[in-house]
């Protein structure tokens, strides 16, 4: 498997934003209550996908100027005349489509410019009895959960440098905890611990990751999933496991 092409992350940003959209006014139709102003921050990454965004695609947004909250008010207006999310999606992408592009080269980059060292990453230093874990695919364009052995490995650190530290366990919230292959690493105490199943959404990875292939396009099938069914297909849920656990697990 190749890096991604330009058109392809073209294609992601156009699909992803789309589905974003979509979401958005399915969301705010099941919820009145909620201004879809702030949802499109919220829970959605929409104005990460824009040139409006100063910061990384998936990092926490940053952005400057008025543009953003503009065209955010243009959306609002075309929300309260749509008959459905359909069509919202339709004739909002059409307004946003035009900020999406500009970034597309400078993402490319920084997407093929290298993978980290390891598909796990946390900071020791945060004072907590378990510590918090986070997921990346470091094996891009292919994925971190088809080799057994390097993600083995991998997750031997950093049991080892949590227990070093006095950490009794490890612990994440990612849509992963549902995911089959990722099941199927972990061990059995880890799975039976699953709770706090989120089936709403919010902006980042910890929800939207799933639309993402292991070679960062757009994941169609889960993106048909979740228009056909309004539901995300993978909630975002809480999980943990000792460090005994995990060392009889990976046999050190």
């Amino acid at each position: 498997m190749e890096q991604k092409t330009l058109e392809e992350h073209k294609e992601y940003l156009r699909e992803c934003t789309k589905l974003g959209l979509w979401a958005v006014a399915d969301w705010v139709n099941k919820h009145p209550q909620e201004d879809i102003v702030e949802v499109l921050d919220e829970r959605t990454a929409i104005v990460n996908h824009t040139v409006f965004n100063n910061k990384t695609l998936y990092d926490f947004p940053n952005f400057t100027g008025d543009e953003w909250p503009k065209l955010k008010e243009e959306l609002k207006d075309i929300y309260k005349n749509s008959s459905n999310p359909s069509q919202f999606e339709e004739l909002a992408f059409k307004i946003v489509e035009p900020y999406i592009y500009g970034r597309a080269e400078k993402d490319l980059q920084s997407i093929n410019g290298g993978n980290s060292k390891s598909w796990v990453r946390y900071d020791l230093n945060k004072d907590e009895e378990y510590l918090e874990i986070h997921m990346e695919n470091s094996l891009y364009p292919k994925s971190f959960l088809a080799d057994e052995k390097y993600f083995y490995d991998k997750l031997k650190i950093a049991v080892l440098d949590a227990e070093k530290s006095g950490f009794k366990g490890l612990w994440t919230c990612s849509w992963l905890n549902d995911l089959p292959s990722w099941q199927k690493l972990m061990p059995k105490e880890w799975n039976e611990s699953i709770n706090n199943r989120r089936w709403d959404f919010e902006w980042h990875l910890g929800f939207w990751g799933q639309f993402l292939t292991a070679n960062q396009c757009f994941n169609y099938k889960l993106g048909k999933k979740f228009r056909e069914t309004g539901k995300i297909p993978y909630p975002m849920s809480r999980a943990k496991a000792s460090i005994e656990v995990f060392k009889k697990h990976l046999g050190i």
